[in-house]
């Protein structure tokens, strides 16, 4: 039994060493390339942890039939890091690089009397195949230049900026980012806007100075922002909503970073622009500009008890709506030599500080009035406004070309109210007490009308 064992051991050791011997060689076969030579030159880039100026070296073996593609160095790998050069940005991979001629005719250097190189025949990853045994490729690299569109507006005689967004080759169309200037808010401030014509809808105007402008223009259409008479002003021109930045017009060639300022014009506060009845809402509790002419299509809206808003109409008119009293007991105000628990009948109530309303006229206005609170004590109708509280002499709400044209229609009252005493008509001067509210140009053509059996 020893001898055996003897026997086996010898011939356990004897496959051991073939088998090392064996793997040995398949190492050294292993480390020695093969197939076609790919070299990547990085003409200043870094790769991973190669030594400045070592180019990259990949082997392909190619199956037979088959397209020989390659793929850029950085997507061989899973999560390897691309090739990179500091304040440089990648434009591709050529084939062909010479040495540029300078301006005397000699070969062109840089400033540190390194040789200027020109590149031709980019190499297209997705279609071109390799021919031969080697192929070299050359990186050719564009300062890293940024471009962008910057959003700037104008608080108190100085530039404010309000975003910037950095464009690409891939992006230079302004109505790409469009939507993110859209969505800018400025403390203190709302941009100005205009009614789309494609849309209807209000869309915020955007102005760019005349040296961006790549169309032809007239002198009729510049405008300064803020203003003419600002020492500060910028002379501009609006911005078609197709405007291109200069990185994305072909021919193209950038000198350094390129940042097209976009300005708007802005009204201080909050403010609601308006160009029609979606964008009007149901209340008149908000700051209002209007852009065009609203017809309300009979739509009931809500007024406000103390208004402490403004109300530019900019000469338009807001039509066909009806304004459905409320008459709780929160509604019930205090009014001059009425007493206490009156209710007013008025589109913009009791007139608070700040209160502007100008250059507008309500038509086919319907005040409809259906009330059983027996707590009222009176009815007071001022269509326009009732009168002004908070205010002094020197702050007095304004309002200036106003017109109010409609009805109260009355359908029902209290038990019992006594409407020939009671119930106090001001329609005619549209105001109640008008002694603190600076008011010009002012027309109201409202008649009172009373349901069967009130």
């Amino acid at each position: 039994m020893n001898k055996f064992r003897k026997i086996a051991l010898i011939i356990l050791i004897s496959v051991a060493a073939a088998s090392l011997m064996l793997l040995a060689s398949c190492g050294e076969s292993a480390s020695e390339p093969r197939g076609v030579k790919i070299t990547f030159e990085l003409e200043g880039g870094t790769f991973r942890n190669n030594r400045p100026g070592t180019p990259i070296e990949h082997y392909y073996v190619f199956p037979e039939g088959v397209p020989h593609l390659i793929r850029r160095p950085d997507e061989i790998k899973q999560g390897v890091e691309p090739v990179t050069k500091q304040g440089c940005v990648l434009e591709g991979w050529f084939r062909t690089r010479t040495q540029a001629t300078g301006a005397d005719g000699n070969p062109a250097t840089d400033a540190d009397g390194n040789p200027v190189y020109e590149y031709s025949d980019e190499w297209n990853f997705e279609t071109d195949v390799v021919e031969g045994n080697e192929l070299t490729l050359y990186a050719k690299w564009n300062n890293a230049y940024t471009n962008s569109f910057a959003l700037y507006y104008f608080s108190s005689g100085s530039e404010v900026q309000a975003r910037t967004v950095t464009v690409t080759e891939d992006n230079p169309e302004f109505s790409h980012w469009k939507e993110r200037f859209d969505r800018v808010r400025m403390t203190g401030y709302t941009a100005m806007k205009h009614k789309d014509p494609a849309t209807g809808n209000s869309a915020i105007t955007y102005y760019i100075p005349v040296e961006f402008a790549t169309w032809d223009y007239t002198d009729a259409d510049v405008r300064y922002i803020p203003d003419e008479t600002d020492p500060n002003r910028v002379e501009c021109v609006e911005m078609p909503a197709d405007y291109v930045h200069p990185v994305g017009v072909e021919g193209y060639q950038p000198t350094g970073d390129l940042e097209v300022k976009i300005y708007v014009d802005v009204l201080p506060g909050d403010w609601m622009f308006v160009s029609n009845k979606g964008e009007f809402g149901t209340t008149l509790n908000a700051n209002i500009y209007l852009l065009d002419d609203v017809d309300l299509g009979n739509a009931e809206i809500g007024a406000p008890t103390e208004y402490r808003y403004r109300f530019i109409g900019n000469g338009k008119t807001v039509s066909n709506f009806t304004v459905r009293v409320n008459s709780g007991m929160n509604n019930l105000v205090e009014i001059g030599e009425f007493g206490s628990n009156n209710l007013a009948v008025s589109l913009f109530g009791r007139l608070m500080q700040g209160t502007e309303v100008r250059d507008v006229t309500f038509d086919n206005v319907t005040f409809l009035l259906e009330t059983t609170n027996s707590m009222i004590s009176n009815i007071v109708v001022a269509p326009l406004a009732l009168d002004a509280a908070g205010v002094s002499e020197t702050d007095k709400p304004t309002l200036g070309g106003v017109t109010v044209n409609g009805k109260v229609q009355v359908n029902r009252l209290p038990n019992g109210f006594d409407k020939d005493n009671r119930f106090a008509d001001y329609s005619a001067q549209g105001i109640y007490d008008g002694e603190l509210i600076e008011s010009q140009d002012c027309t109201c053509n409202v008649t009172v009308e009373f349901g069967e059996g009130v």
